[in-house]
């Protein structure tokens, strides 16, 4: 960026380093990475919650969520008792 701002105005007449910059120059540069920032955290969110072709969006309040209560979820859904299967006697029976 100080490149183009010194092939802009002429290297030796506009500036000599980024040092010279002026308060309203350097704020001006903050604020373009702040908002960039502001804007990739927005997508990246909006990427979560928006439908798309593939998977499940997420709920809009999905950052809010601790993992404590995901792993409430998960224990609540592995309650369920495992079937054994025995397939031996299946294969005794279908033998005879």
């Amino acid at each position: 960026m100080l490149y183009f701002i010194s092939i802009t105005c002429g290297y030796e007449h506009c500036l000599q380093g980024f040092h010279e910059f002026n308060l309203e120059m350097t704020a001006s540069i903050i604020m373009l990475y702040f908002t960039a920032f502001a804007y990739l955290v927005l997508a990246l969110y909006l990427y979560q919650i928006v439908p798309q072709t593939y998977g499940v969006p997420k709920k809009w309040n999905f950052i809010f969520k601790s993992s404590k209560d995901k792993l409430i979820v998960a224990d609540e859904e592995e309650t369920e008792e495992p079937v054994e299967l025995d397939f031996d006697s299946a294969l005794e029976d279908g033998d005879s």
